[in-house]
This record gives structure tokens, C-alpha cells and sequence, in this order.
């Protein structure tokens, strides 16, 4: 299912309007710059930037955020604590802390649920596809 929260351009695009290599872009992304989405394992699964929000990061304010901006983060931020792996452990959080998969994905989607409307004031239209990817994990 599409969100329509799928926005931003490619780093090779980012880094061509920014003027600076994708490697650059991948340092600041690594350094805590904004997302619009985390890349994947494949082709056609890269990151997305707004180059606005970079901007304003390297200028050391925030971007305006709006409330899809704001999902689109978090939704990538959830991504990432699901399935990527502990800078230097070469495993996921869950692992190294001992929860199962399926508990860790649980939480994941009750904390999507519970922040989600305090952040933006409302329950939001339709569930991200990684949030739905959770969701599934428990009902195998």
C-alpha cells in the first residue's frame, strides 16, 4: 500500500543540486542529517533527501516541519531500528539486547501508534508500508 509519503530525490540528485559527492551525503546522513527514506538491500531501494531539510541542517537550524515530513521520519527512523544493525555490532538492536523479533516489531508498532497522533495532532491516513511489515510478522 502507498502512503504517498514516498518524497524527496535521490542522493545522486541531492548531491548534484548540492554540489558535493554522494559520499558526502551518505557522512551527513550517517551524522544525523535528515531523511526522507532509508535505502535498502537492491536497486531502486536508495535513500531519499529533502534538499531543503539539508539545507537547513548544514546550516545548523531544522527545516520546517510538517506533519508528513515528521512521519516520513519517523517511519524512517523505525526502519532503521528494526532492521539495521548496532554501528560496530553487526547485529540489530533487538538481538543484542535479547528481545525476540517478533516482541521488538510489536513494540515498534504500538510506539507508531501511540506517538504517531501526539506528534501530529491526529491519527494519520493510512499505516506505512514498514509498519504494516510488522504488523505481518506477528500475524505469521
Amino acid at each position: 500500500m502507498n502512503t504517498g509519503l514516498e518524497t524527496g530525490v535521490s542522493l545522486v540528485e541531492a548531491a548534484r543540486e548540492l554540489g558535493v559527492s554522494v559520499s558526502t551525503i551518505r557522512r551527513w546522513i550517517r551524522d544525523g542529517a535528515p531523511t526522507v527514506s532509508l535505502g535498502g538491500p537492491g536497486r531502486g531501494k536508495g535513500s531519499r533527501v529533502d534538499v531543503q531539510e539539508l539545507r537547513a541542517w548544514l546550516a545548523g537550524g531544522t527545516a520546517q516541519c510538517d506533519g508528513a515530513a515528521a512521519l516520513r521520519s519517523l517511519e524512517a527512523t523505525i526502519r532503521e531500528v528494526y532492521a539495521g544493525e548496532v554501528e560496530g555490532m553487526c547485529l540489530p538492536a533487538h538481538a543484542l539486547i535479547g528481545i525476540e523479533p517478533i516482541k521488538a516489531a510489536a513494540y515498534l508498532v504500538h510506539f507508531w501508534r501511540v506517538a504517531v497522533p501526539k506528534m501530529i495532532g491526529q491519527t494519520p491516513d493510512g499505516t506505512p508500508q514498514i509498519i504494516q511489515d510488522l504488523i505481518a510478522l506477528g500475524d505469521r
